[in-house]
């Protein structure tokens, strides 16, 4: 997935406005989208300053937390 893709994944958009917000979430740690992920807890990605951003979380539970902020 090439970076111009997944910035039209994560923001939305309608005549220039923001219409949906999308997250994902990836099993393990990572750091970069095509990453290896390292084992245990959960990566959550989401768009900050226009850029794909990972937020690292221990449980599945935080994961959706983090979300829904």
């Amino acid at each position: 997935m090439s970076d111009a893709v997944a910035r039209k994944l994560f923001d939305i958009q309608e005549d220039h406005k923001t219409k949906l917000l999308t997250r994902f979430i990836s099993e393990g740690k990572q750091s970069t989208l095509r990453g290896k992920p390292l084992p245990g807890g959960y990566t959550v990605w989401k768009m900050k300053s226009g850029n794909p951003t990972p937020v690292y979380v221990n449980s599945l539970d935080a994961a959706v937390k983090e979300c829904l902020r």
